[in-house]
């Protein structure tokens, strides 16, 4: 272990043995599902459908290549992570390489894009706040070093720049763009990125099919709220069928998700209130 790394495990010493406690734990633990595809699925349907569609595609596509790029950074650096060094410190672990860290990756992602696109200040401070929650849980949970965080928040930003720079270029030829996607993915995470290889084919054909079966993303919130309901119900029944307990069928659950998200789920709502 690397003297910086015996430093920063100090400090998470000092930091647990000021503040934990059983519920502190439980309140952490309960920070980790933020860390989650289910929670992230959760944010992207109700962005996609309750805030603004253009934001919801831009938000699946930066967090499908962000949770790519951080796989391959992980494994490219092989760091440990503190709870596999020192079992002491660790509230939970993961047997997967700590730096740089996916959540602190996320976390940074989400907090900017809320700056990006909301006007309203309480919002951005609400998203800072969340950040700083996240990336905390982390080194309390033993499962991120100091450094660990700080690369992930540098990764992230970069990622940032995609989203503020490249992808308002890429969707002025969006139907070449959502093509060649699910490509760069294999091609930074190869066998890795299979799940959401699948998952922007699944998105991509939802788009195109969009184009031919009008969706109504921008109607009552009544219906949005409903849509947004439907494709969270059927996002959880793919999930149920598809990827608990079974990682061979992952692609189809990837593939079913993403046309779910992004076309199936509400053109299905659709279809059903047009023929009452």
């Amino acid at each position: 272990m690397g003297a910086m790394h015996a430093h920063e495990l100090e400090w998470i010493h000092r930091l647990q043995d000021a503040l934990r406690s059983p519920w502190m734990d439980r309140i952490f633990l309960g920070w980790n599902y933020i860390d989650s595809l289910g929670f992230l699925l959760l944010v992207l349907v109700l962005v996609w459908y309750l805030v603004d569609r253009r934001i919801g595609i831009r938000l699946a596509y930066i967090l499908m290549l962000s949770s790519v790029v951080n796989v391959f950074l992980k494994y490219f650096f092989g760091l440990p992570r503190p709870c596999q060094i020192d079992p002491s410190v660790s509230v939970i672990c993961s047997a997967a390489p700590g730096f740089p860290s996916g959540a602190a990756q996320t976390a940074i992602i989400l907090a900017v894009v809320i700056i990006l696109e909301c006007r309203k200040r309480l919002y951005w401070y609400l998203g800072l706040v969340f950040a700083f929650l996240l990336c905390f849980s982390r080194i309390y949970l033993g499962l991120h070093y100091f450094t660990d965080i700080l690369g992930g928040l540098a990764s992230g930003g970069l990622l940032l720049l995609i989203y503020w720079k490249v992808f308002p270029i890429m969707e002025k030829q969006w139907k070449i763009a959502i093509l060649l996607f699910p490509l760069l993915l294999l091609i930074i995470g190869q066998s890795s990125a299979l799940f959401f290889f699948w998952s922007s084919i699944g998105i991509a054909i939802g788009l195109l099919l969009n184009e031919k079966f009008k969706i109504d993303t921008k109607g009552s919130w009544r219906k949005r709220s409903l849509q947004a309901l439907t494709v969270l119900i059927g996002l959880t029944l793919f999930a149920l069928m598809f990827y608990k307990g079974n990682s061979s069928l992952k692609w189809l659950f990837g593939l079913g998700a993403g046309l779910w998200l992004s076309h199936l789920g509400a053109w299905s709502v659709q279809k059903l209130t047009r023929s009452r």
